[in-house]
């Protein structure tokens, strides 16, 4: 494995076999991309050995990645994360800081499924009904805008139903 101390230059070139870049010093950078005015090309791309681009980094810093991401990390993301798949979380999660966030589900009516305890500090509303199974605790007030309908035992605060 070759391994460079120093800069080199190589435009146009090819480096067969495994290379290592070290900074000159403990503060230096390992490796610095800088892009011309107007670049409209990637500033990095690797690819499989079918000459795929597996992992790129356009003009703009905008990451691309095939394949999965498995990291240990503790950072903030700030602006807007798109996902597309299925998102795993495991361990807590808060969603929102303030009052005035929201949470939006877009799911189909009866594909969205919480096993577990869902704690609320405020208004629900629910627009295509909710089905419960098992044992409910309401406290506080619950309003039903258009009636309500159950079956089976159901204890209201007064203990009727």
């Amino acid at each position: 494995m070759s391994s460079y101390g120093g800069g080199f230059s190589g435009e146009g070139r090819t480096y067969a076999g495994s290379k290592i870049l070290k900074p000159r010093s403990a503060s230096g950078v390992g490796l610095t991309v800088q892009l011309l005015a107007a670049q409209t090309g990637n500033a990095i791309n690797v690819k499989n050995s079918s000459g795929t681009t597996i992992f790129s980094v356009d003009p703009s810093g905008n990451l691309s990645i095939a394949g999965s991401v498995s990291a240990v990390i503790n950072e903030t993301v700030t602006g807007n994360l798109d996902l597309t798949g299925n998102l795993t979380v495991n361990g807590n999660t808060t969603l929102g800081n303030s009052s005035s966030d929201t949470l939006t589900i877009n799911a189909l009516v009866g594909a969205t499924t919480f096993s577990g305890a869902i704690t609320g500090n405020a208004l629900v509303t629910l627009n295509n009904g909710l089905t419960v199974n098992g044992t409910t605790n309401l406290n506080g007030t619950v309003n039903f805008n258009g009636g309500a309908v159950y079956t089976g035992a159901t204890l209201f605060a007064n203990g009727t139903a």
